[in-house]
C-alpha cells in the first residue's frame, strides 16, 4: 500500500515539474525577427514577409511558405494580433517550432499591386515563381515546405512538401485529392512540433 502511494507521488511530482518547465517556456517568447521583401511579377510588386527566431551559427531552418486563400491577404490570414488574447499568429507559432516562415500577398491582396487579374490559379503560381528567387538568396536554401489554402495544384519548384487545405468549400477545380488534403491549421501546427522535435 506505501508502495503505491509512494509511486503516485514521484509521479505527480514528475507531472508537476513537466507542467512547470511548460509554463516557464511559455512565459519566455522567443525572439522573433521580421523582414519584408519585394518581387516583381511583370511589373507588379508583391510582398513578401518573413518571420523566424535568429538561427544559431551553422544551423538551416527548413522554410515554410505560407499561401493565403481568396478571402484575405497573407498577414490577416497568417500573422493576426489580437491585443489581450494571447497568440493568434501562425507564423510566430511556426517560426518558435524553428521554421524560417515566409508569406506573401499575391497579385490583387493586401500590400501588393494588382495587375487587374481575377486572381486565378495560374497568377498564383506565377506569384509564387516571382517570390521564389527571393526566398532563395535570403535562405540561401533551395526547397521549401507550402502550406495553405486554396493553392495551386500546380506547385513551382524547388519544393519540399505541399499541404493543401481551405475553410471554405473547394469547387472541382480547386479541391485537392482526398488523400493529400491538408489538417487544420492546429493540426498542422501540432505536426509541425513534432516534427521539430524529431530535427537534430
Amino acid at each position: 500500500m506505501a508502495e503505491i502511494a509512494r509511486r503516485a507521488v514521484i509521479a505527480g511530482a514528475g507531472a508537476g515539474a513537466v507542467g512547470l518547465m511548460a509554463a516557464a517556456q511559455a512565459d519566455t517568447k522567443p525572439d522573433i525577427q521580421a523582414g519584408e521583401f519585394w518581387a516583381e511579377k511583370g511589373g507588379v510588386k508583391l510582398s513578401l514577409y518573413r518571420k523566424r527566431v535568429a538561427a544559431k551559427p551553422g544551423e538551416q531552418q527548413p522554410v515554410l511558405f505560407l499561401v493565403h486563400g481568396s478571402s484575405n491577404s497573407a498577414r490577416s490570414s497568417y500573422d493576426l494580433t489580437v491585443p489581450g488574447k494571447g497568440e493568434y499568429s501562425a507564423m510566430n507559432v511556426l517560426a518558435g517550432f524553428g521554421f524560417d516562415v515566409w508569406t506573401m500577398d499575391h497579385d490583387g491582396y493586401g500590400r501588393s499591386g494588382s495587375s487587374g487579374n481575377n486572381s486565378d490559379i495560374a497568377s498564383g503560381v506565377e506569384d509564387l515563381k516571382a517570390a521564389m528567387p527571393i526566398v532563395v538568396r535570403e535562405t540561401g536554401q533551395q526547397k521549401a515546405h507550402f502550406y495553405g489554402g486554396p493553392v495551386p495544384s500546380r506547385k513551382p519548384r524547388p519544393s519540399v512538401s505541399t499541404s493543401l487545405c481551405s475553410p471554405h468549400s473547394p469547387t472541382r477545380d480547386t479541391a485537392p485529392p482526398r488523400s493529400r488534403a491538408a489538417p487544420p491549421l492546429p493540426i498542422a501546427i501540432a505536426t509541425a512540433r513534432a516534427a521539430s522535435a524529431m530535427r537534430p
